[in-house]
């Protein structure tokens, strides 16, 4: 299990959203999103939207930011850890332990 759950090489995320609170308090102001398609940033706002720069989403303060991680390529198959017996099937496994 140790080559599967310790992975060699650093993992790499990129950034496609983020939420923002414009004004002084939670519990006054607006919160908007920054989300990015493939090669634009656009800011939204209730109904509506816009398309801004990465100079503009590099300077806001985010609240929550949202990553997707790249594709690991795994070499072996998952492994299944069980309570159970090792004849147990993999049903048990899923009911009974933790898939990693």
């Amino acid at each position: 299990m140790a080559s599967y759950s310790s992975i060699s090489r650093s993992l790499k995320y990129d950034l496609y959203g983020m939420i923002v609170h414009e004004g002084r308090y939670a519990s006054l102001g607006h919160y908007c999103a920054y989300v990015r398609d493939p090669s634009s940033w656009y800011k939204l706002e209730d109904e509506d939207f816009s398309l801004v720069s990465i100079q503009e989403v590099l300077k806001q303060k985010a609240y929550i930011l949202f990553y997707e991680r790249h594709a690991v390529n795994m070499k072996t198959p998952p492994y299944y850890f069980c309570s159970a017996l090792e004849e147990s099937n993999d049903d048990e496994c899923h009911t009974q332990g933790i898939i990693l």
